[in-house]
């Protein structure tokens, strides 16, 4: 079988599924800072994150599984880094990234917006979370007549 060619024209990409992906990455990330001892963010004024520096070297299992899961929220918070809009990146951060679950209405209050902006504004940087970690669902395109 030969390689097949992906037309980037006749795809789009999948927003709903694309959010849900960005979602389980994120859920992880604040799952495993719950469970990972004395992480804690460092947030600069412009809405990056600075994460500790932890060495390369183990001993057990145990410390072994902690490294994997702050090499893996390291991951997420370069990520979060490469997201060129500051306000996007705040609601990632704000929303996602702390030990409370996400709450819509303190988030909406805390960036002064209403529902309808915020969760535009959520849906976005969601989707440019997922988009900087390739994560993106495609969809093929569908056509005029069909819409």
């Amino acid at each position: 079988m030969g390689f097949t060619e992906f037309n980037l024209d006749e795809y789009e990409i999948d927003e709903k599924q694309t959010k849900q992906e960005a979602m389980k990455l994120l859920t992880r990330y604040r799952l495993f800072k719950l469970g990972v001892i004395n992480y804690d963010l460092k947030l600069t004024a412009t809405y990056s994150i600075q994460p500790k520096h932890f060495g390369n070297e183990f001993h057990s299992d145990v410390e072994s599984n902690v490294v994997k899961k702050v090499s893996y929220m390291q991951m997420i918070e370069e990520a979060v880094n490469k997201i060129p809009d500051a306000d996007e990146r705040r609601v990632i951060i704000d929303g996602y990234m702390t030990n409370e679950k996400h709450n819509y209405i303190k988030m909406q209050q805390k960036m002064h917006m209403n529902t309808t902006n915020y969760y535009k504004l959520r849906n976005k940087a969601l989707i440019s979370f997922a988009v900087v970690l390739n994560k993106e669902v495609f969809k093929e395109k569908r056509m005029d007549s069909e819409k």
